[in-house]
């Protein structure tokens, strides 16, 4: 069951997850999921919603997030300009 959260606090927690990951250590351009959780201890179902929209924006030395499986969540998207080779998931 997918959580009910108003757009407003959508938009908060895409903020507080764009703020944290900029702030994460980063090995090979990938965060793991499991190690933004335990910064952020929001509700799974509610990060895994935001990782996955479009409009998330990761910091330039953050190529993917992805969960200990290796599913990525969200990766790097390519520049307006045609520059950047990093697709959607």
């Amino acid at each position: 069951m997918a959580l009910e959260v108003p757009k407003f606090d959508i938009d908060k927690y895409k903020k507080a997850i764009e703020k944290t990951l900029a702030e994460l250590p980063v090995e090979n351009g990938i965060i793991t999921f499991e190690n933004l959780w335990l910064e952020l201890t929001l509700p799974e179902d509610l990060m895994f919603e935001i990782l996955t929209r479009d409009d998330l924006i990761l910091p330039s030395n953050v190529e993917r997030v992805i969960t200990k499986e290796g599913k990525t969540l969200a990766e790097q998207k390519p520049s307006a300009n045609g520059s950047g080779s990093l697709a959607h998931p």
